[in-house]
């Protein structure tokens, strides 16, 4: 009898583990399609600024827009680690939390030229 209450609990605690697991997986991949979709949009918001301006935002935007396609390429692989280095340019490998700082900073840039220029017009 106590043999077959253990194996009961240890099958409860394998299917909460493999439940868990499969939670674990559907908010990864849910995160993933919201960092893509955002960055489809961020694509579009560049190529209008592009036609149509104003000039001098630009520059931030594509840059903005250039560190996303950097986060782009690891973010799919289910082993991914934050500290491996993703090629930033044919000859020049950087971590990964180099381009999120990187991302961050162009973000910011770019909001802060945008609330300059619109505060100004």
């Amino acid at each position: 009898m106590i043999y077959e209450d253990q194996a009961d609990d240890n099958e409860s605690v394998r299917a909460r583990a493999a439940a868990g697991r499969q939670e674990a997986e559907q908010r990864q991949d849910e995160a993933f399609d919201h960092a893509f979709e955002a960055y489809e949009r961020l694509r579009k918001a560049v190529a209008r600024l592009e036609l149509e301006g104003p000039d001098r935002l630009i520059a931030p935007a594509a840059r903005l827009a250039d560190m996303g396609d950097l986060l782009q390429l690891p973010g799919g692989t289910p082993t991914f680690d934050e500290d491996e280095p993703v090629w930033v340019t044919e000859h020049d490998q950087r971590p990964f939390t180099w381009v999120m700082s990187q991302f961050q900073q162009a973000r910011t840039e770019f909001v802060q030229g945008t609330r300059t220029y619109f505060n100004s017009v």
